[in-house]
């Protein structure tokens, strides 16, 4: 992979380098810390053109096929539903059922035609066999790297979405929208069954399958593998399929990671900084992990180029930072970070440093040289539409 990519470790020892820190200790244990906060804080700072993310969600129709059967207690399952003359979708832990025009949460998915209802959301008493039903899908899971909604267009309409916090959805949800019906707003809040996930809400639920565009600003790749070293691998030109031997200890978490090969059996790979020791041993080649099959075998996203044998390679989290314009301002957040951590007499002096890269990061994140922006605005077919206005 000829690309070129900065990792967890490249940072950590950015750090090490510029505060003359051995590898050991609290002083390096601070270094982690430092790019970790860092790594957190940058895309929070201004609205990064990098992070912007294109997402199409697809909506599914309600279901009244069939009839139902509700058994409060005594059954297989407590507040049981059996469903006749058709399926439940295996997500309906997700959904809704209207018994009765009265709406209930369905709490798990048994089978393909039994689901339970929640605790505290379910009919008095049992309904016979033969009752009619309805049941429909209100929120949907949002990408993992969510943080933040830009704009969400209802691309059958051809219209914008506006996006509400959760009281006002609620509110209208209860008193005005309560049944599947044309979504006329949403909004976002936590998933609740998938921890740091969030989740859009559609009000009313949507009566069939929509398609919506959505531009979100993503979060940044997680942060896990720092320094993976153990034992040797061997690659063939021509195959993605790395082999591990002498306790190679390849993980799940290693996927997405970059991995770096050395050309030599006994020295790491560095980057194009070189050893501590003021050596250079430059990797032969690099790859992205896609999938790892076991402790000794792991997969490449793309073929490797070179035939090595037993050599000594590092596993590093790629850094999800785009370095034209964002890696200068984040190394001297990691440095006012660290000085603020070991309390440093110049800490004040690294801040006012990051705070001047950040000025001219904001800068070189303006992706066009066109100084006139009349073009997009005068241009804009939803320049009018005032997002959390509901129609």
């Amino acid at each position: 992979m000829s690309i070129s990519l900065y990792t967890f470790n490249d940072m950590v020892e950015h750090l090490a380098d510029t505060y003359d820190i051995h590898r050991e200790g609290r002083l390096l244990r601070n270094c982690r810390r430092a790019v970790l906060t860092a790594y957190r804080e940058i895309p929070h700072m201004m609205r990064w053109k990098y992070y912007d993310r294109r997402y199409v969600l697809a909506t599914v129709a309600p279901q009244s096929t069939g009839t139902i059967a509700f058994d409060l207690t005594g059954g297989a399952f407590e507040r049981l539903i059996t469903l006749t003359g058709a399926t439940f979708p295996a997500d309906a832990a997700q959904y809704r059922i209207i018994i009765g025009g009265n709406h209930y949460d369905i709490e798990d998915y048994k089978t393909s035609t039994t689901v339970t209802l929640a605790a505290d959301s379910h009919p008095s008493a049992d309904k016979a066999a033969g009752t009619s039903y309805l049941i429909y899908k209100s929120n949907y899971r949002l990408p993992s790297d969510f943080r933040k909604i830009g704009r969400i267009i209802d691309v059958d309409n051809q219209r914008e979405m506006g996006v509400t916090d959760s009281d006002t959805q609620l509110s209208q949800s209860i008193y005005y929208y309560d049944s599947p019906d044309q979504p006329y707003i949403t909004s976002i809040r936590a998933d609740g069954e998938f921890p740091s996930e969030l989740k859009i809400i559609f009000t009313p639920p949507p009566d069939s399958v929509r398609e919506y565009d959505i531009i979100y600003e993503a979060k940044a790749m997680p942060l896990a593998v720092e320094k993976h070293i153990a034992g040797t691998v061997s690659i063939t030109a021509g195959s993605p399929t790395v082999t591990g031997s002498t306790t190679a200890g390849f993980t799940s978490a290693m996927v997405g990671s970059v991995i770096r090969f050395s050309a030599n059996a006994n020295k790491l790979p560095t980057s194009f900084i070189g050893d501590t020791d003021g050596t250079t041993n430059l990797f032969t080649e690099q790859g992205i992990v896609k999938s790892v099959e076991s402790a000794t075998s792991l997969t490449l996203t793309a073929n490797a180029t070179n035939t090595l044998s037993d050599v000594k390679y590092m596993i590093s989290d790629v850094v999800d930072i785009e370095q034209d314009a964002m890696m200068t301002v984040f190394q001297r957040r990691m440095e006012a970070e660290y000085e603020r951590l070991a309390r440093l007499d110049t800490r004040q002096e690294a801040e006012a440093a990051f705070q001047r890269a950040l000025v001219l990061a904001k800068e070189s994140d303006q992706r066009s040289t066109t100084a006139d922006r009349s073009f997009a605005s005068i241009y804009d077919p939803f320049r009018d539409v005032p997002t959390g206005d509901i129609p």
